[in-house]
């Protein structure tokens, strides 16, 4: 009796999801409250039960049985709609992956990419970045990552870079693809919930989300973000030796951390050109150069190093106290650029009283 009732119990166990979906359809069915506020987000659900009275003579709408069928049905319905769109555009760009994989092309695109850097990281990073969201649109998350991973994994730690802030790089903008135009699965999929146009849904979801798009350089840049401290063979994770170390934490952990939540935050503003009132383009400029600074001073000071190298100067500028000095400057400039909005914000409602209380006393003196 005791091996007939375990076995039950794991019959029973296998089949939970389909207990647990009856149950939840029952109860949704036979509530007694009688108020259904699910059936109620969608128009359409009580058209299509309407619809279905209308032509079988049946009262369908009247019951919430009738309408709880409506609904599901019409979300298969839009379920599906929605889906066609989604695999219409991974289809067209899966065509990336396989060419890759047929061809052999893997290979030929890390030389390439190793060729036209140069030896420079900063380019490098840029290519892998660029690389990253192109294999990433319509293909899933893993499948991105293990390319991207297989072909530039062993390359970038060449560089010093950590295998922890290599992988996240990958991860990261590989992930950006999925709302980066045309491709944009995500998009396609959020419009047709939200059933608005795809494209600007894609289109806006690209802007918001670029905002971020220097994050996975600073993991590259700053491990401290990571909570990473670069040892003689490799980075680790931080101990508790390494938080009180006040000379490690603050200027490698601390500053990094809040000068790239800030170096995000300029940068939103520079693309969206709105901090209390329009951005002038001179001032988004300058914040995109702050937000530079704030992110990823490394992006700024190693090109400098190479350049200076060029005319026979032998140069280190990538330093700690370089990188904060960076850091400083792009904090300030974000300060006052957001200061000088702000006031410029305040200013425009006095000239706009200004004017209405000169129109007043123009009028007063026209009719007197």
């Amino acid at each position: 009796v005791s091996v007939s009732a375990v076995e039950a119990l794991r019959g029973a166990a296998g089949s939970l999801p389909t207990v647990a979906t009856a149950i939840g359809v029952l109860f949704l069915v036979l509530d007694p409250r009688g108020d259904a506020p699910l059936l109620d987000l969608d128009d359409s659900v009580e058209e299509s039960a309407a619809s279905f009275d209308e032509r079988t003579g049946r009262t369908a709408a009247d019951s919430r049985a009738g309408r709880f069928a409506a609904f599901v049905l019409k979300s298969m319905d839009n379920g599906a709609r929605t889906a066609t769109i989604v695999v219409i555009a991974v289809a067209a760009a899966g065509i990336i992956p396989g060419v890759i994989g047929i061809t052999g092309l893997g290979g030929s695109l890390r030389a390439l990419i190793l060729d036209v850097s140069g030896g420079s990281l900063v380019l490098l990073l840029i290519l892998a970045g660029i690389a990253s969201v192109i294999v990433g649109m319509g293909m899933p998350t893993t499948v991105m990552y293990i390319i991207i991973v297989v072909l530039l994994g062993p390359v970038l730690p060449e560089f010093g870079i950590a295998i922890l802030a290599v992988h996240l790089f990958v991860l990261y903008l590989g992930l950006m693809a999925d709302v980066t135009p045309p491709v944009m699965v995500a998009a396609y999929a959020a419009a047709g919930i939200a059933k608005s146009d795809p494209f600007e849904t894609g289109k806006t979801a690209f802007l918001l989300s670029l905002n971020k798009i220097l994050v996975p350089f600073a993991f590259v840049f700053a491990p401290g973000i990571l909570l990473l401290r670069s040892r003689e063979e490799d980075a680790s994770i931080i101990t508790m030796a390494d938080i009180t170390d006040l000379g490690f934490f603050l200027p490698e952990v601390v500053a990094p951390i809040v000068a790239m939540f800030a170096g995000v935050y300029a940068l939103g503003v520079a693309i969206i050109g709105y901090y209390h009132a329009d951005v002038s383009r001179v001032s988004r400029a300058l914040l995109l150069v702050a937000a530079v600074l704030l992110s990823v001073p490394g992006m700024v000071l190693l090109p400098l190093s190479t350049g200076i190298g060029l005319f026979g100067v032998d140069v280190a500028l990538y330093t700690l106290t370089n990188d904060l000095i960076l850091r400083g400057v792009g904090g300030v400039m974000l300060v006052a650029g957001l200061v000088r909005n702000r006031r410029r914000a305040a200013a425009e409602p006095a000239a706009g009283d200004r004017v209405e209380s000169s129109d007043e006393s123009a009028s007063e003196s026209t009719a007197s």
